[in-house]
């Protein structure tokens, strides 16, 4: 009686029980490290969100944190194919349509959607808008494309790089079990778009009702993926624990 069904167990437990600790401690150093990290390109996204459109006779300076408004001209347009191959060696690709846009004495290129480059040539004026040197927003033949803004890319780059380090240490702290189970692993990829789509909303507060309906729907399949995980981890405890 009380003897454990495995002797061995424990002994070659320690190895993992050891990695646990080391991943757990790095990923509480690297969270505690986050918060100034994500905090730079928040405070320059509110700065963004809050800018106003420069003054009639403002000269153009990347520096100042108001909206550039201009005419910009089209240089060039070009398409780039990426293609994926699968398992079954079906090969699939998709088309990215580009428009090379001269502004304020350089030349930068700038996805947009098929119906815009189809309608463009070479020549063509746009009005665009931009902030500190970068392109925000396009209009062009009637048609208009936006753009994230560097702080705003930033923002989201770093939010990824923190939900993954508390990924790890969440799963970490939850046990070998958890942390290299696949149903955690694929859950907790499935919600990074909608939780950092989330966070992002409640630190800008610029989020519509529709925009928080559907975000909360797109973390459903994520949630469902980690509470069947949770419910077969429960489930194989209780047969070794009989």
């Amino acid at each position: 009686m009380g003897t454990p069904k495995h002797p061995h167990a424990r002994r070659h437990a320690w190895p993992v029980t050891a990695l646990r600790v080391l991943l757990l401690a790095a990923a509480v150093c690297g969270l505690v490290l986050c918060v100034p990290w994500v905090q730079e390109p928040y405070r320059n996204s509110v700065t963004y969100r809050h800018a106003a459109p420069c003054p009639s006779d403002h000269r153009t300076h990347t520096a100042d944190d108001c909206i550039e408004q201009a005419t910009a001209r089209v240089v060039d347009k070009d398409v780039q194919e990426s293609c994926t191959t699968d398992s079954n060696g079906v090969r699939s690709c998709t088309q990215h349509y580009e428009l090379r846009i001269a502004l304020a004495g350089r030349d930068t290129w700038h996805e947009v959607q098929w119906p815009m480059y189809r309608d463009t040539d070479p020549g063509d004026r746009a009005e665009v808008r931009s902030w500190h040197g970068a392109l925000i927003r396009m209009a062009l033949r009637g048609r208009t494309e936006t753009y994230l803004a560097p702080p705003e890319k930033s923002l989201f780059w770093r939010l990824t790089g923190a939900w993954g380090i508390l990924g790890v240490a969440v799963g970490a702290a939850g046990g070998a079990r958890l942390l290299f189970r696949l149903p955690y692993v694929i859950g907790w990829f499935l919600l990074t778009l909608p939780v950092l789509a989330i966070v992002s909303d409640v630190l800008l507060g610029n989020a519509s009702a529709l925009e928080w309906t559907v975000n909360i729907a797109l973390a459903l399949p994520g949630l469902c993926v980690l509470a069947v995980g949770w419910w077969r981890r429960r489930r194989e405890e209780r047969r070794w624990s009989a």
